[in-house]
């Protein structure tokens, strides 16, 4: 009973574990590269960013498979992958304007057309903005 014991111990620790790990603080540019099953990565290949946020905690943004951390001004196809119907992905432009790309209810892969200026730009989840975030600048 012993072994058993901790078996089941051990398997009903890995969900407290997995919530704490995705609750350990902001989830920023941590250097993700972009969604891992190779069809989203194949139906994202063409565009300029990709985004993705969920299935926990995390919402990330990518160039060529690296954080965004700096970008020239211009016009950009962006696609995300949402993977939880319990966030969404937005930009929030230097004077505060925010761009939905995905919302709340939406789980899939949408694109779209921003033009960046120049300022530090925000991607973020509006429901877990305190901890789901990034920023980058455009110059």
């Amino acid at each position: 009973m012993g072994a058993m014991h901790r078996t089941v111990s051990a398997l009903l620790l890995l969900p407290v574990l997995a919530v704490l790990a995705a609750c350990g603080g902001a989830a920023t540019n941590s250097g993700a590269v972009p969604p891992e099953t190779v069809d989203e990565q194949t139906m994202l290949a063409g565009a300029d960013l990709v985004g993705a946020v969920g299935p926990g905690f995390e919402i990330m943004l990518a160039q060529d498979g690296k954080a965004v951390a700096e970008l020239p001004a211009g016009t950009y196809t962006l696609a995300v992958a949402d993977e939880a119907a319990t966030h969404d992905f937005a930009l929030q432009a230097p004077d505060g304007t925010i761009t939905q790309i995905t919302d709340v209810a939406f789980t899939g892969t949408k694109s779209a057309t921003v033009t960046l200026t120049p300022g530090v730009w925000t991607y973020l989840c509006q429901p877990h903005s305190a901890q789901m975030h990034g920023a980058f600048t455009v110059s």
